[in-house]
């Protein structure tokens, strides 16, 4: 049952041998994960607190230059945690990784304490998850009836794993992504807590949505980068393939998709595969062969390529044949 630090006897007793942990200059990083509005995030600043009373909306990053930025300013012994948005946590993990990778000095010379919170524990990098986190809290909801038969959400539930079993969840949870395919160490529970306390709600949500938009911003500027590349290779690796079937019908001599992407752009045709699938996930068209169809370049660029740009094109009025890919 919960005491009066807000979660039960079990989980004070694993934050006081963290204490010791990290006094001793071991790591002192730990994993909170569960489905959106379980509390991981209440448990996760009830647990920041009870190790470092003076943490504020200051020690709390969403991104990863916020938590570069607390890293450095903090003091010793401090606590940090670095929450993400449920709609992100894939590119989330893979960026805390490089970001943990190139402030783990520093962290380990603060003796500070990391409190990673994230929807799913299989995400993350394998190394990381098993080797690098000290424990995982599971925070899970129950379904309670109440007198009149509805039912509603009974939460502040938590299920620990110390750094055995986190290994064996993760060889045993990943390919199924089952959280419950592996025994707990143990069950405990925590309380719900004041707005306000230990750090007001509006101020964690505010620059939670603030970083989220950044970071929205972010990736839908990047997956545009690479959109405009891929159609620029496709048009002109279509281009130079058209040109050179006039050239083989002398000189014998035609080259593949595959040989002018290699020759022009050094991409191999694993990569023009990936391009197909990334521009499909991101409902971008492609013809049934997307670097050339149709057989005619024009001023309106390669007929036959289901996207159009205003990328410049060569002016050529001749009349081709289909080629082969």
């Amino acid at each position: 049952m919960p005491t009066k630090f807000g979660f039960g006897n079990y989980i004070k007793s694993v934050l006081d041998d963290l204490k010791d942990l990290v006094a001793h200059e071991w790591d002192g990083v730990t994993t909170t994960v569960g489905d959106e509005g379980d509390g991981k995030t209440n448990l996760t600043k009830l647990m920041a607190y009870y190790v470092d009373p003076k943490i504020s909306i200051e020690d709390v990053a969403f991104n990863a230059a916020q938590f570069e930025a607390a890293v450095d300013k903090a003091d010793e012994f401090s606590s940090i945690i670095w929450d993400e948005s449920d709609d992100l946590s894939a590119h989330w993990a893979s960026t805390m990784i490089q970001t943990l990778k190139k402030k783990f000095k520093r962290i380990r010379s603060k003796h500070l304490f990391i409190w990673l919170v994230t929807p799913t524990f299989f995400d993350m990098n394998k190394y990381w998850a098993i080797h690098r986190t000290r424990c995982l809290f599971h925070v899970y909801a129950e379904p309670k009836r109440d007198s009149d038969g509805h039912f509603h959400a009974n939460r502040g539930r938590v299920r620990f794993f110390g750094k055995d079993n986190k290994r064996k969840l993760y060889f045993g949870g990943v390919k199924n992504w089952d959280m419950y395919c592996i025994h707990p160490d143990f069950l405990d529970a925590f309380n719900k807590v004041p707005d306000d306390y230990p750090i007001n709600n509006k101020d964690y949500e505010d620059k939670k949505d603030e970083a989220m938009k950044s970071l929205l911003a972010e990736v839908s500027s990047k997956q545009s980068r690479n959109i405009i590349e891929i159609l620029f290779r496709r048009r002109v690796i279509a281009f130079a393939k058209h040109i050179n079937w006039f050239d083989s019908v002398k000189h014998k001599d035609r080259l593949s998709c595959n040989d002018w992407g290699k020759l022009f752009f050094g991409v191999n045709k694993k990569q023009i595969a990936n391009d197909i699938h990334f521009l499909q996930r991101n409902n971008v068209g492609t013809s049934p062969n997307p670097y050339y169809e149709g057989g005619r370049v024009g001023s309106e660029g390669v007929e036959g390529t289901s996207s159009k740009s205003s990328l410049p094109v060569v002016e050529n009025d001749t009349e081709g044949g289909e080629v082969e890919p």
